[in-house]
């Protein structure tokens, strides 16, 4: 006897399964995703519609990078004995100029147009990892990466985008290995970590450290397994190696031979002439021009050569990698800590004034005056809608920012008071989950916003103490972290605080201690 089935009432029949289209069931399943691409996609093709093009007039003008010439003919040798800089934008910079088939700048622009699309995918990944809604996390990427500020820097042959783009995804990353105490993902931090300490001097090796022992102590492995080794191996391998190098080359662990020169800029470039009369009578300065002296390998180019090669007519392009401007950077740095010593108030304000420029939205930077009014309306709508900034007069008087300022919309510095609080927010955070660490276990969501914490922090004050004049340029490497994190934070604490305020009388939840997997997010993805 066969019964009836529920489904048709019919002796020995069911109902055929509903049907379901493939494409459409995709297509509902990654809707954010895609609108995520959709619009950094149409973000690019308007900038191009709008005239904006790349620029790669750094490769001879840039003051970080070596001669083109000898990136191209003597790639491996330069990059060896290259001292001012990190090896790996060079190495990158070179890579294209001897090798890619197409043309310098096309290939240029299709890379950074690559790390673009990483901040974005990185800024969506990691506000999913904090707790944020699919949807939600979807428009915190376009903001961040289809933001004016991003396609302006995008179009710019520098190394601020791609270093953005680790520290973004070292965060996501982070909250993935304690989600999933994958091995593998640990790899992959550890990595992308060292990738960008051997691209940008900002990122000190002390730094790396510090946010890997934070990561690892968060979810410590549970047994020895060879992949672990693999991960603390390779920031050992590839950061300590070139400090080893640099230290049997050049005398000094240091990734960049710079430190005295940043520095002198900051303290002593901001004195007024008076007191740098003083100071010289004082015998605290004393003006020394930088000199030839002998160089220990005159048959290698890049340190024997004080200028770079003429390019267009231009004469006297200085080359930072010159042997002789080790000693001469290592006299700025002492006599940048003598001034400070003999003058603290001065070194006070001098690093108030770059605070005042940090502060400015990083389109006010003088190489971005004639793109950024290509972008028009939308550049507009960005400063002062999502950065909301505001036109002000510093109340600190800012020596030498005369650049930003003249570059700068209207001829006045601008105080964004979203990256300023942003900033605050994310470090604040990072501050609380650390004191309830003991307590509550550092989850997935607070390593990502601990360590975010951590990086912003840092930059913001190597980036104000140690720099002048540049400082908002500077600050751009952490800009989409702290923007991708500060919404995220926000957004889930107004979810929580919503829920909770609108949760039926009398139900009893479970404990949520804010780290469980986001909705969407498995537990082992």
């Amino acid at each position: 006897m066969t019964a009836a089935t529920p489904e048709t009432g019919r002796p020995g029949t069911t109902a055929p399964p509903p049907r379901t289209s493939w494409g459409w069931d995709i297509l509902g399943r990654y809707a954010p995703q895609l609108t995520v691409a959709v619009a950094f996609v149409a973000s690019r093709w308007w900038a191009a519609a709008a005239g904006l093009r790349f620029d790669a007039l750094q490769v001879h003008y840039g003051a970080q990078l070596a001669d083109p010439s000898l990136l191209t003919d003597r790639l491996g040798e330069t990059v060896w004995y290259l001292h001012s800089q990190p090896p790996l934008f060079n190495l990158g910079v070179g890579a294209v100029l001897k090798w890619s088939p197409w043309a310098d700048e096309g290939t240029f622009h299709a890379l950074f147009i690559v790390f673009g699309a990483l901040i974005t995918a990185g800024a969506f990944d990691l506000a999913r990892q904090v707790g944020a809604s699919p949807w939600w996390a979807a428009g915190i990427a376009i903001v961040v990466g289809a933001s004016p500020v991003a396609l302006l820097y995008e179009s710019w042959l520098s190394y601020e985008v791609p270093v953005a783009a680790g520290l973004v995804w070292m965060a996501a990353l982070a909250a993935r290995w304690v989600r999933t105490a994958n091995p593998w993902t640990l790899v992959a931090f550890t990595t992308v970590g060292s990738l960008v300490v051997l691209t940008r001097s900002l990122l000190h090796p002390v730094w790396l450290a510090a946010v890997i022992v934070l990561v690892v102590a968060a979810r410590p492995p549970r047994r020895p397994h060879w992949r672990w080794l693999v991960a603390l191996a390779i920031p050992l391998v590839l950061v300590g190696g070139i400090m080893v190098r640099n230290q049997v080359l050049f005398g000094s662990v240091s990734m960049s031979s710079w430190l005295g020169f940043n520095a002198h800029k900051a303290v002593v470039g901001t004195l007024d002439d008076d007191t740098r009369r003083q100071l010289i009578d004082e015998g605290v300065i004393t003006p020394r021009p930088i000199e030839d002296c002998e160089v220990s390998r005159p048959g290698v180019p890049i340190l024997a050569n004080r200028y770079k090669e003429s390019w267009r007519g231009a004469q006297g392009i200085e080359n930072h990698n010159w042997e002789c401007q080790i000693p001469y950077f290592d006299t700025l740095g002492a006599e940048a800590a003598a001034v400070a010593r003999a003058r603290p108030g001065h070194a006070l304000r001098a690093a108030i004034g770059s605070a005042e420029i940090w502060a400015n939205p990083a389109t006010h930077y003088p190489p971005f005056a004639t793109s950024r009014d290509q972008l028009g309306w939308l550049e507009v709508l960005h400063r002062r809608g999502a950065m909301a900034t505001v036109d002000w007069d510093p109340p600190v008087d800012i020596p030498n920012a005369w650049a930003v300022q003249a570059s700068s919309p209207g001829g006045r510095f601008g105080l964004s008071l979203t990256l300023v609080g942003s900033t605050v927010a994310v470090v604040a955070a990072g501050a609380v989950a650390l004191i309830g660490w003991r307590r509550r276990g550092l989850g997935p969501a607070r390593t990502a916003v601990t360590v975010g914490a951590v990086t912003v922090g840092y930059c913001a004050a190597v980036s104000i103490l140690l720099e002048h004049a540049e400082n908002n340029r500077i600050r751009y490497v952490s800009e989409p972290l702290t923007l991708a994190l500060a919404a995220a934070i926000a957004v889930v604490l107004a979810t929580r605080w919503w829920t909770a305020r609108t949760r039926t009388p009398g139900l009893t939840e479970g404990h949520d201690d804010g780290d469980r997997p986001a909705d969407g997010v498995p537990a082992n993805s």
